[in-house]
């Protein structure tokens, strides 16, 4: 309680209430970077320098240093704070004197000399410091962090990917794992495959679907996670205030035998479908159903100038949403999110100028001001994903020598589809897909960028990551990349009880009656005793049968013994005997 204590007093006593909340979701970061990214020790077996590494803590990993004064930072995470503890150095349990009387470890000591993991951090404080990088908010009801509702597993396997990638922009630069290594050997993720194949050189093909999945995989795979400043970030996780949708064009369907009718007839056709649209416009427009909906025009060239994204969007006309809400494809996007994923976007720019003009090969950029990534999660139903993550990554471009070239800075975004299926029932495919697709959407570039990829988060048992999907309407894409929650090295307890709590049969077994009538039992116990004596009978039969077969089997014996000893003397068909000469 005293290391809480300070932890939250240091932080939120540093200068402004943001510097407060960056100090504090560092200290947390740093914890769950030791959780998962620690190093292997081997420990000294002199016994003064292994003193002076277990006072100074300078082992297992290396951190990235956020200003001047971030200065002994293992030291105040297990003793200032408590939230971490050193495994103690066995050499010390083995200290004899010699015949000089100092001290040494005994010779015959020899047991393993390597700590594995040299820190230990309990699942309540992995549990604490993800909830503080929430934003160590206390809210009620179905926002609730553990709660039974379907809300808790979809922000929670949510915050467990943005722990992860948050935690590993603590590690020094060199020694930090790059996004797509975080996703497949920290968090055990991997692509789910379809039967099936594709021609990357042939997009133009209808039937030749592009593998967003797969390309957005393989895109993570050099880019290292770094951190930039956000007000809107440091807030902790957010909760969309309305919902995040991709809505189709309701386009008329032509009749089946439109082929054969008279111009009349399409006519008359068009008119009536032209009168329903005019009349649920009217409808809405009655309603006052979208008179308060901001509205954009977005053009083709929005974007151009990375660092003026905020800046543009407040310049873009609007339109009248009633009166196109079915005529145009169209993205509904919380107000607050936009502007917090946009100015995340435009600190990428900043970044990418500020490299270009500070020596580029010598540059860190992962050495800025610490702050955590992106976390939001939908409201309500979304036929997008339920979750995201959104984390400014950078990578090295080289030339066709190989030689370093630029520092490219992106956003890049983690959409998570939770699924807490439990007992029997499947991931329904189709529904997988048509989200998929909706991410992918040009539409949803404009917010978020170029860079998505859709993963899907559920017990391992559910996602069958090793079985190709050949299904209905393969077509050899990727359908996610999956996240098998049950398998996170963070909050694996949690998860467990998470599911435990809200598994529907384990619900069943400890809170209902189950009830059933008292003839219907009387005719399943008839059934039941029917089907008893019916086995009985059939044993008592291939009891008999096996006796007979037991002296069949006898009989077959003595045949086998006169047909050998026939064999042996050539008996011949007059039955008399002669012996054989060879």
């Amino acid at each position: 309680c005293n290391g809480f204590s300070a932890l939250r007093t240091d932080g939120w006593t540093a200068e402004g209430a943001s510097e407060g909340a960056s100090k504090q979701a560092l200290a947390v970061a740093r914890v769950l970077a030791i959780a998962l990214y620690q190093e292997e020790l081997e420990v000294p077996m002199d016994i003064e320098t292994a003193m002076e590494r277990a006072m100074r803590l300078d082992y297992g990993i290396e951190f990235e240093r956020f200003g001047t004064n971030d200065i002994n930072i293992m030291y105040h995470l297990v003793t200032s704070y408590g939230l971490v503890v050193p495994v103690p150095f066995e050499t010390f349990d083995h200290v004899v004197l010699d015949e000089a009387g100092n001290t040494q470890v005994d010779p015959a000591f020899t047991q393993p000399k390597s700590l594995k993991k040299p820190y230990l951090v309990d699942p309540a404080i992995q549990l604490l410091c993800v909830w503080l990088l929430e934003g160590g908010k206390r809210v009620e009801d179905s926002y609730d962090f553990l709660e039974r509702t379907l809300f808790p597993f979809e922000a929670l396997s949510t915050q467990i990917v943005g722990s992860a990638i948050t935690a590993a922009t603590t590690v020094a630069q060199e020694k930090r794992k790059r996004i797509q290594s975080i996703l497949k050997d920290t968090l055990n993720m991997q692509p789910k495959s379809s039967s099936g194949k594709t021609d990357p050189d042939n997009r133009a093909d209808p039937d030749n679907k592009t593998d967003h999945v797969q390309e957005a995989w393989d895109a993570l795979e050099d880019v290292t996670p770094v951190s930039v400043w956000s007000d809107f970030v440091l807030n902790g996780m957010y909760h969309q205030q309305s919902a995040m949708s991709l809505n189709e064009p309701t386009i008329p369907t032509k009749p089946e035998n439109f082929e054969e009718m008279t111009t009349a007839q399409v006519m008359e056709w068009m008119e009536t479908e032209k009168n329903e649209r005019l009349n649920a416009r009217e409808a809405r427009m009655r309603l006052n159903r979208w008179d308060g909906l901001e509205t954009k025009q977005v053009d083709p060239n929005f974007g151009s100038n990375p660092r003026e994204l905020i800046s543009e969007l407040d310049t873009l006309d609007g339109f009248d949403a009633s009166c196109q809400e079915t005529a145009v494809p169209t993205f509904d996007m919380d107000k607050k999110l936009t502007g917090g994923l946009l100015k995340m976007r435009e600190a990428c720019g900043h970044l990418e100028k500020t490299i270009r003009e500070t020596e580029a090969p010598q540059f860190n950029p992962t050495n800025q001001k610490f702050c955590p990534s992106l976390t939001t999660v939908a409201q309500g139903s979304s036929n997008l994903a339920d979750g995201y993550v959104s984390t400014v990554g950078a990578r090295k471009i080289t030339d066709n020598a190989g030689n370093f070239s630029r520092w490219e800075v992106e956003l890049f975004t983690a959409c998570v589809q939770a699924k807490d299926y439990f007992d029997s029932t499947p991931i329904g495919i189709e529904d997988i897909r048509d989200n998929r697709d909706k991410i992918h959407n040009s539409l949803v570039d404009i917010i978020f960028g170029f860079n998505r990829l859709y993963c899907v988060a559920s017990r391992q048992d559910k996602l069958r990551l090793d079985i190709p999907y050949s299904g209905n309407k393969v077509n050899g894409t990727s359908l996610y990349a999956g996240f098998p929650t049950d398998k996170s090295p963070l909050l694996t307890k949690s998860m467990d009880k998470l599911d435990e709590r809200r598994r529907q049969s384990q619900k069943t077994d400890k809170n209902a009656y189950r009830i059933t009538t008292r003839q219907d039992m009387n005719v399943v116990r008839n059934i039941v005793s029917w089907m008893r004596d019916s086995l009985d009978k059939i044993n008592t039969q291939s009891r008999r049968g096996k006796e007979n077969n037991e002296n069949a089997g006898e009989m077959d014996q003595f045949e086998d013994e006169d047909a050998a000893d026939d064999e042996e003397h050539d008996v011949e068909p007059d039955g008399n005997a002669t012996r054989r000469d060879d």
